[in-house]
């Protein structure tokens, strides 16, 4: 995995990182360090984008927490949810989502476990 260290502005960093996903594609991932993140953003949050073949290939992905390979697939978290797709060399085919933890609460239990 590659990765780039931008300094923006005075604490405002972004590092970022490429992989190879197959079929000519790469999954960046845009790490931000920043004390005025976006509102609903903390001081240290990513965004992602997945670059095709050709450099005008570039789809961002802005809703995406999280994204790496698992196998052969392409699995991200987005908005409380978690997909899967095969890369392709148009982009992503079969766009599937495996869990939706919206309902899921925080329940605080003391150790031990």
């Amino acid at each position: 995995m590659a990765g780039e260290r931008i300094h923006v502005a005075d604490w405002k960093v972004k590092d970022m990182f490429e992989k190879s996903i197959g079929k000519g594609w790469v999954l960046r991932k845009i790490a931000h360090a920043e004390h005025d993140a976006p509102i609903g953003k903390g001081v240290y949050w990513d965004e992602h984008e997945l670059v095709g073949p050709a450099e005008s290939q570039t789809i961002a992905c802005p809703d995406w927490e999280w994204a790496d390979l698992d196998g052969d697939r392409l699995v991200w978290a987005a908005k409380g949810k978690l997909f899967a797709a095969s890369v392709a060399m148009n982009g992503l085919n079969d766009m599937v989502e495996l869990h939706d933890f919206n309902a899921m609460q925080f329940e605080a239990i003391e150790a031990p476990y």
